[in-house]
C-alpha cells in the first residue's frame, strides 16, 4: 500500500511528464516508503513478526517493533504458553502487560526464553468506512462477524475490531464480504 500517489508528487513537485515518466515516480515512492519504514522502525501494512526476547523478571515487556496491533502467541519460560487474552498491549509503545488471569505472573528471567508472536504497522483509519455490529465475538481464527454493514469492505482488507471492553484486534478479511 502506498501512501504516496503519484498525482501528490506532481502536484507538490510541479515536474512535468516530459520530464519524469510515472514509472519513475512509482520507483521513487517505493524508494522513500522502503526508507521511511527502515526510519521509523515499522511497516505501512499489517506484518507479522517473531521476537525472541530476554526476560526480565516483571510483569511487562516491549516488543521490538510498533506500533502493536495485535498479539498472536506468547510463551515465557521457554515453554508456558500464555493466552493472547490474558495480555493487555499498548499499541504505540508496543508494551505487553501479563494481566492477574495469565498462566505467568512474570516474564521469567532469562536469556532469549520469551517469544511473542505479533502483528505490527502504521496503519491509517479510513474514515469513510466503518460499521458496527451489537453481538458478540470471539478472538480466534476463521472467525465470522455479523455486522450492519458491509459497504466499502473487499477482500483481503485489514480492519480493527474494538469493543468497550478496551480491547482491539486487528484482522484481515479473507474472501468477498456477503450479506451482512
Amino acid at each position: 500500500m502506498s501512501f504516496i500517489t503519484i498525482t501528490e508528487v506532481r502536484d507538490r513537485s510541479g515536474v512535468p511528464t516530459s520530464l519524469m515518466t510515472n514509472t519513475q515516480i512509482t520507483a521513487m515512492i517505493a524508494t522513500v516508503e522502503a526508507n521511511m519504514e527502515r526510519w521509523l522502525n515499522t511497516r505501512f501494512t499489517p506484518t507479522e513478526e517473531i521476537d525472541v526476547l530476554d526476560g526480565n523478571g516483571t510483569i511487562r515487556h516491549f516488543v521490538q517493533r510498533n506500533p502493536l496491533l495485535s498479539v498472536r502467541a506468547l510463551t515465557v519460560n521457554d515453554t508456558q504458553t500464555i493466552d493472547p487474552a490474558n495480555l493487555q498491549w499498548d499499541r504505540s509503545s508496543g508494551k505487553l502487560y501479563l494481566d492477574s488471569a495469565a498462566a505467568s505472573r512474570l516474564f521469567v528471567l532469562g536469556q532469549q526464553n520469551t517469544f511473542v508472536k505479533y502483528l505490527y504497522g502504521l496503519v491509517v483509519p479510513d474514515q469513510d468506512t466503518s460499521t458496527s455490529t451489537t453481538a458478540a465475538t470471539t478472538a480466534g481464527t476463521s472467525v465470522s462477524i455479523s455486522v450492519s454493514s458491509i459497504s466499502g469492505f473487499s477482500d483481503t482488507d485489514w480492519i480493527e475490531v474494538y469493543g468497550m471492553d478496551g480491547f482491539r484486534e486487528v484482522a484481515q478479511i479473507s474472501g468477498t464480504p456477503a450479506g451482512t
